[in-house]
């Protein structure tokens, strides 16, 4: 009967490390999703003259960031869209 106690406590013992392993791969996961849970939107807008704005750049309203430029596209002459 002592084998089979210690069987038992090894099972159970392993369920539990898995258990934490699994709670803290899901910590870190979540963890590092920025703004995962908070609604956000897209705005198109068109400029005639960009001065250096580029896809990657942040955006900033009142000295707040408040987005990142995903996409940008030239639509005509002097003309440029920006996602």
């Amino acid at each position: 009967m002592q084998a089979t106690d210690i069987r038992r406590k090894i099972i159970v013992g392993a369920f539990i490390l898995l258990g934490i392993a699994i709670f803290i791969l899901g910590v870190f996961t979540l963890g590092s999703q920025k703004k995962a849970f908070v609604k956000s939107f897209t705005v198109d807008v068109v400029f005639n003259d960009i001065q250096g704005l580029k896809t990657g750049n942040n955006v900033w309203f009142s000295g707040v960031k408040i987005g990142t430029i995903k996409k940008s596209s030239s639509m005509e002459l002097h003309r440029y869209r920006f996602s």
